[in-house]
């Protein structure tokens, strides 16, 4: 076989395929010598599609400042040269250093990598060639350990315009052979996934491969050997990735050369793979499907991740919150626990001794010590109604305390409206009476039934009364209404005065505990501001609602609507027909 047989041999091997006549392999080679000497832009197509179709084109890629892409073609007529007289195209970039000849062949040294790694590139001296030297294109990246010519790292991330914002999927080769590598990335340079490209590391140890995967956090896929520095190189790799770094991540495809070595079953029981592959079986398709299912899994494990990421930080906010809700709510606890005390001391330590005040009040008032004076009876007299006023005050903080706590609870039951409206004018007729105030009571002929609390549908019409009693000059006349709408199925409760009135801007507030609507108010009035509120609760917890009407200057109107029960004898009739 001859030289340029050997050599062309050598490049069908690398390529296995020429598909552009010699004319327009000629045209093309010209075009871009021409882009070179012009300082011309050319595409990565036109530069792959050069080295990849010529015949006989042996080539490096190699990157960087001052570096060139040697290629040279042998037997070959190719640029309007022969093989017989090979021409060299100028150049203004240094050759390769270390050329020198060896047992008569031409021997290229090229010195790349951080290592300062050696690789020797045979060429057959005697075989006619003409060596063209090209700018390296501005996507191509550092070359790792290049041999016979064929390109290796082509890192599609330096890439310059759209292409170097798209991320790049990383794939580490570790193989102690520099010929898997090449094969490796010239089989998948133009591989895509999720339109991104693939990004080459080379590693040719074990132990290289362990100081990459410390610093390149992305790496997706590794293609790993076996056999290497040790014959169990490989295994000891996988161990430090999943065990010492703890990355269940990166896909870990197995290539080996030597399956005897490592028998498939045993490896895959024991070791943390994701894919076992003799490099025999390895074709261009398998390998690219084989890539592909990897970067799937891949993206698939990000994503988990990353949900689980988000998971974490939605679990530590959630616990936060949940601390911080455990925290009020022991607060409140307390702060509940100390407002029960309050009110159990409220109702032993104020009112009992209260009560006894008043009683003493009442047997003086009786004369059971004797007769009293008009001066001390009129002292008496303050006496017990201040005395009641401060126990009613004490009442409603009780109840309304008990309404908030859910501690009082109403029992509604068809009771009579018309009795619970005389009970309630009778209360208040003393207080009326003093200021000379009249109660008009209208109520209808027939009894109206209603489904209520009794004791606590008399206290809500009590406080209301009572509040128009205050806020109504002396002399005035106040009222209850009571009306039946067996149409609508409600009984209507309404209290009238013609005091002061309530401004349309103060009614929202007026059911608020502890308001007086005019700090002046609070002066010329008596009471905490907690009737109306208590009498709102109460009227709720019984189903009922309340509203107000006022005009001020003019007075002010409440209405307690509750439930229509039937009447006793509407009940017996109902029982009857059932």
């Amino acid at each position: 076989m001859t030289n340029e047989q050997v050599t062309t041999s050598q490049a069908h091997i690398r390529y296995q395929q020429t598909h552009l006549p010699s004319a327009d392999k000629t045209a093309l080679a010209t075009a871009l010598v021409e882009h070179k000497q012009n300082d011309l832009p050319y595409t990565e197509d036109e530069y792959l599609l050069f080295l990849e179709e010529m015949d006989g084109v042996s080539h490096d890629v190699a990157a960087g400042d001052g570096e060139s892409n040697d290629v040279a073609m042998a037997g070959r007529d190719w640029a309007g040269s022969s093989g017989d007289n090979g021409a060299h195209l100028p150049s203004a970039i240094p050759p390769v250093e270390g050329k020198q000849t060896v047992e008569g062949k031409q021997t290229v040294a090229v010195t790349l990598t951080e290592q300062k790694r050696n690789n020797f590139r045979d060429v057959p001296e005697k075989a006619a060639h003409t060596a063209v030297a090209l700018p390296s294109p501005p996507w191509a990246s550092r070359a790792v350990k290049p041999t016979n010519g064929i390109p290796l790292n082509i890192d599609t991330v330096a890439r310059q315009g759209v292409e170097a914002e798209i991320p790049q999927w990383t794939v580490l080769i570790v193989d102690d052979e520099p010929e898997v590598h090449q094969v490796t990335i010239l089989a998948l340079q133009r591989f895509t996934y999720a339109g991104r490209g693939l990004r080459f590391l080379s590693a040719y140890s074990a132990k290289e491969a362990e100081a990459l995967m410390a610093v390149e956090l992305d790496i997706a896929v590794v293609l790993l050997d076996v056999v290497m520095e040790t014959n169990q190189a490989g295994l000891d790799f996988v161990h430090y990735l999943r065990k010492e770094l703890k990355n269940t991540r990166t896909r870990i495809i197995l290539r080996t050369g030597q399956p005897g070595e490592a028998p498939e079953e045993a490896i895959i029981r024991e070791y943390d793979i994701n894919d076992y592959k003799t490099k025999t079986e390895l074709t261009r398709q398998k390998l690219c499907t084989t890539i592909l299912v990897s970067l799937r899994t891949y993206e698939q494990l990000l994503a988990f991740e990353a949900n689980q990421r988000e998971l974490e930080v939605l679990y530590h906010h959630l616990s936060e919150r949940n601390s911080e809700l455990q925290r009020a709510k022991d607060i409140a606890e307390a702060a509940s626990q100390a407002k029960d005390e309050f009110l159990s001391l409220m109702n032993h330590e104020l009112r009992t001794p209260l009560n006894v005040i008043l009683m003493r009040a009442e047997i003086l008032d009786n004369g059971v010590h004797g007769h009293l004076s008009v001066k001390q009876k009129n002292s008496l007299e303050l006496i017990r109604n201040s005395g009641h006023h401060l126990l009613s005050i004490i009442d409603d903080i009780l109840d309304l305390a008990g309404i908030e706590t859910g501690k009082l609870s109403v029992s509604p039951r068809p009771i009579s409206a018309n009795d619970a409206c005389i009970q309630s004018v009778d209360i208040v007729q003393n207080a009326a009476d003093a200021k000379r105030i009249t109660i008009d009571l209208v109520l209808e002929p027939s009894p109206i039934w209603v489904y209520a609390d009794e004791r606590r549908l008399v206290q809500v019409l009590e406080k209301l009364l009572r509040n128009a009693v205050k806020f109504s000059k002396e002399d005035a006349t106040i009222g209850l209404k009571l009306c039946g709408d067996r149409a609508a199925g409600v009984t209507r409760f309404t209290v009238w005065d013609e005091g002061i009135g309530i401004a349309s801007m103060n009614i929202t507030r007026l059911f608020q505990p502890f308001v007086q609507l005019e700090h002046s108010l609070t002066r010329r009035y008596e009471g905490a501001g907690l009737g109306l509120s208590i009498a709102s609760k109460l009227v709720h917890l019984m189903g009922g609602s309340i509203a107000v009407d006022s005009t001020p200057g003019q007075g002010s109107q409440f209405t307690v609507t509750l439930a229509l029960a039937p009447t006793t004898r509407e009940s017996r009739s109902a029982k009857a027909q059932v």
